[in-house]
């Protein structure tokens, strides 16, 4: 985990990305991805290209919308945009669910391990 922080600490150095101001919560981040796996895994056929695409397009829209929300005419201030990512992220991640629940056919899709990391 500390190599984590670390990677992501050089990779924000002299960037003015608020996404490098303070990460999401790591068990909502680590949630989402595991959820997302889950989806991807019980998706069959073109639900699968689907899914990608539309987590692909879910990224981008969660890091503007939040950036937005947490513009201030000062600058831009970290603390709404973290919480705008927490808050979206956890939505996703039921969002996630619902999706692996209606397009795969008995899977369980409740996490139970929380390691998996597959961002597209």
């Amino acid at each position: 985990m500390l190599r984590l922080t670390l990677l992501l600490y050089v990779a924000c150095v002299g960037t003015s990305s608020l996404a490098c101001e303070e990460p999401v919560s790591e068990s909502a981040e680590r949630e989402l991805w595991g959820t997302y796996e889950l989806a991807l895994n019980s998706a069959v056929g073109n639900h699968r290209d689907l899914l990608v695409q539309a987590q692909r397009a879910w990224l981008d829209y969660r890091d503007a919308n939040c950036e937005l929300i947490a513009e201030r005419p000062e600058g831009p201030a970290g603390e709404p945009y973290v919480q705008c990512v927490t808050y979206m992220t956890r939505e996703r991640t039921l969002e996630l669910r619902l999706i692996c629940r209606t397009t795969g056919e008995g899977v369980d899709c409740d996490l139970t391990d929380l390691g998996a990391d597959p961002r597209p």
